[in-house]
């Protein structure tokens, strides 16, 4: 995408160990798993962009594909590479990085072809305020998806996701992604990154819910 070691879940009965070792080095081995962003990954204003900055050399450095992407606070990550690059990777992402917690593979398997090929990370934002009005409209297929709630997903829902997001043939530019929120939030979404707004908003507005409360009260 590192100690709290983050908690790992298979959402399927395999055994991944295994099934990686029935693959040979030559293998296109796709990993499919998702997340919850932690406190660290929600304190650091450039988690996001940090996550893309590295991930995109690395990867394109160890021959993986994939994208990432982001909303509701969760994330969901599908990568592509040879079989010990992704194992690899895998390694780390669920046992190093404290940026998300959670970790649930969802698939971990051979595959014939790359679904992102030319993708050394693509970054997808899964939130509604933070895709231009252009783009939304363009891909209506995304709508279905938001909110953006993988960890209640039945396995019709994962499969159709994967089959959307490989059909994407132009991510959002960091231009288009724009903070909107009305009154008090227009003005905090200058203050935090994407990631941080939403839960900076509700917090504001929470805040404020109490001091109306104690306000009543005396």
């Amino acid at each position: 995408m590192g100690g709290m070691m983050t908690t790992f879940y298979l959402t399927q009965p395999m055994d991944i160990t295994r099934r990686a070792q029935t693959a040979t080095d030559e293998h296109l081995m796709q990993l499919v798993y998702i997340s919850r962003i932690s406190w660290r990954g929600v304190l650091n204003p450039k988690t996001l962009a940090n996550i893309k900055r590295v991930a995109s050399v690395n990867n394109a450095q160890h021959g993986i594909t994939g994208i990432l992407c982001y909303g509701n606070g969760c994330f969901y990550q599908c990568l592509e590479g040879q079989q010990q690059e992704i194992l690899a990777l895998k390694d780390n992402l669920c046992c190093i990085d404290k940026r998300h917690k959670q970790v649930q593979i969802h698939q971990f398997s051979v595959i014939n072809n790359r679904h992102f090929q030319g993708w050394s990370m693509g970054l997808l934002p899964l939130k509604y305020w933070l895709l231009s009005k252009k783009y939304k409209s363009d891909l209506t297929t995304l709508n279905k998806f938001i909110p953006f709630k993988p960890f209640d997903w039945q396995q019709y829902q994962w499969e159709e996701f994967l089959t959307t997001v490989t059909n994407i043939d132009k991510l959002p530019q960091p231009k288009s992604i724009q903070t909107k929120f009305k009154e008090v939030g227009k003005r905090l979404s200058a203050m935090a990154a994407p990631h941080q707004a939403f839960i900076l908003v509700q917090s504001t507005l929470l805040l404020f819910t109490l001091v109306v409360m104690l306000f009543l009260l005396y």
